[in-house]
């Protein structure tokens, strides 16, 4: 039996959520999560990912990688296509969500929300697992080191400056320093 797309909005106040915080001194620089599913029978057919940085207000871009026939998207929310659950593997695999540009250069914690809805029951359950997050963690440099790259800058700036005042100077006797 297929059922259509997306026939519902998520219940705001249940979900599965986990938190990544950076560790003191760092950041995030996230770029995919990717994570397992599977249903009851009269679980949720749907399911969206949203975070933390727009406080849980949009889905964020979801896709099928690698594809797999039992998972539909549309308007950022993934979709069971077919009801067999019957026939299911222990997890249906491919649900990923695209972070963009926002999760570069996180310095505090981001936290995820995956959301089931549209079940066919009462009772129906929807189970997440294997969730993973792909992307890397940079240092931020201390405040000693900025201060250090101003002053080198700076010092840099003004050898060039004294060297082409100092070309001038030999070159005319009219030169006027602002």
């Amino acid at each position: 039996q297929t059922c259509a797309l997306p026939i519902s909005q998520p219940d705001t106040g249940r979900y599965y959520e986990a938190t990544l915080p950076p560790e003191p001194g760092s950041v995030l620089n996230l770029d995919a999560m990717s994570f397992g599913v599977r249903r009851s029978s009269t679980g949720p057919r749907d399911f969206s990912v949203r975070s933390s940085l727009d406080n849980f207000e949009a889905n964020l871009p979801a896709q099928i990688v690698p594809e797999n026939p039992e998972l539909s998207v549309a308007g950022g929310q993934f979709h069971f296509v077919n009801d067999n659950t019957s026939t299911q593997p222990a997890n249906v695999n491919g649900s990923t969500v695209a972070l963009g540009d926002a999760f570069d250069a996180v310095s505090g914690p981001v936290t995820f929300r995956i959301y089931g809805y549209g079940a066919e029951q009462a009772g129906g359950t929807l189970a997440i697992d294997e969730v993973a997050v792909s992307g890397s963690v940079s240092a931020v440099p201390e405040p000693e080191e900025y201060a250090v790259l101003v002053a080198v800058s700076l010092a840099g700036v003004a050898g060039v400056r004294r060297s082409r005042l100092a070309g001038r100077e030999s070159a005319g006797s009219d030169l006027r320093i602002p």
